[in-house]
């Protein structure tokens, strides 16, 4: 039966103690029950944890078959690949930590329009080989999250090749060998006791390499580059930032677009240089053989090594100057009533030649001792 007051014309103001005791109980509790509970609420109605605290996926191996190419995605995180006492075809992928989503967006991805996360590492086939991609966090939490820190440890001696694709991710490659492809949009690499084929590019950040050792080409387009120790036939490409070169490899090949450089090769026997804007600073050992050095607006200081035997030819250039340091030689013009200069310096009687041009700078030559 419905109260006594319910459609009841009077201006009597309603009083619950005209109804019944079990009637007023159960009323008293209906409206206690509905004035606690909000419209709408953002608020998970089970007591379901939201998903990003799922339990992370085990370690898993995956088998690569040798001379095939292995693929690593990776969207944000950071990812460790180390080289193991071992040689068996497989890697061995472990998760340390994983963060995809703010945990304020778990239940609003419930109730949006938005595809459902993928919290595991899929395997795809891709020409002969594999690609493996890690769980990737959704655009409008990717700038707000450490994304997936996992570790990948890879046979010591590999025959296939590994491909490793970052975006907004630090990665550390270290104690392997074999050929190995990194690129990343934007982070910190860094690689150290690597043999063989290495291919290294960072767009946005750092690149820190240490005793590497093979045909080695190492690209920064913005930021920093540093490479120490390293061994064989090395290219390096910066387009705008620091360059430092402490290396003992046989060839190196440098083109940078502007900023700072610091080269110093204790075993080159071919060097090349070309630097358009900022300043330099080389060490011409006294191993090279074959030097072209060319720089259109970038102050370039070379030091010359005592025991180096050889030609040094050096091109002023239109608005360019010449000091020379290292003897009492002064450079003399080449086409007047035009500003060039030019001068040519002979020590030993080495047929090692190196050239040295400028457009609009100034080449400073001084012994390898003055700092």
């Amino acid at each position: 039966m419905l109260p006594s007051f319910v459609g009841h014309r009077s201006c009597r103001s309603l009083s619950l103690p005209r109804l019944s005791y079990p009637v007023r109980r159960a009323w008293l509790g209906i409206a206690l029950a509905v004035s606690s509970v909000p419209v709408w609420s953002a608020e998970p109605t089970t007591s379901t944890p939201p998903a990003a605290s799922a339990s992370l996926p085990a370690s898993q191996d995956i088998s690569w078959p040798a001379g095939t190419p292995l693929t690593i995605a990776l969207e944000k995180g950071r990812l460790n690949v180390i080289g193991r006492d071992d040689d068996k075809p497989t890697v061995t992928l472990t998760i340390d930590s994983m963060e995809l989503t703010r945990p304020e967006n778990d239940p609003a991805r419930k109730l949006s329009e938005l595809p459902p996360l993928v919290r595991e590492v899929r395997i795809q086939p891709e020409g002969k080989g594999q690609r493996v991609i890690l769980p990737t966090p959704p655009s409008l939490d990717l700038m707000q999250v450490s994304g997936v820190h996992a570790n990948l440890s890879v046979p010591k001696h590999f025959t296939g090749v590994l491909n490793i694709r970052g975006k907004l991710v630090d990665l550390d490659l270290h104690s392997f060998s074999g050929t190995v492809s990194a690129s990343t949009l934007s982070g910190k690499t860094t690689a150290r006791d690597l043999h063989g084929i290495i291919h290294l590019y960072n767009q946005l950040g750092s690149l820190q390499t240490h005793n590497l050792n093979g045909t080695l080409r190492l690209q920064q387009a913005v930021g920093a580059l540093t490479d120490t120790a390293s061994q064989g036939k090395v290219s390096y490409k910066v387009i705008r930032g620091q360059l430092t070169v402490d290396s003992q490899a046989n060839e190196i090949s440098i083109e940078q677009v502007d900023g700072t450089q610091k080269i110093q090769t204790t075993q080159a026997t071919r060097l090349s240089d070309n630097l358009q804007t900022g300043q330099a600073t080389l060490l011409l050992p006294a191993s090279l053989q074959q030097g072209d050095i060319q720089t259109v607006n970038a102050a370039l200081s070379i030091q010359v090594a005592p025991e180096f035997a050889g030609t040094i030819q050096l091109n002023g250039g239109a608005g360019g100057d010449i000091v020379n340091q290292l003897t009492t030689e002064q450079a003399q013009p080449i086409h007047l009533p035009l500003p060039d200069k030019a001068l040519t310096l002979q020590r030993g009687a080495a047929d090692t030649k190196i050239t040295v041009s400028t457009i609009n700078s100034t080449i400073t030559l001084l012994p390898a001792q003055a700092q």
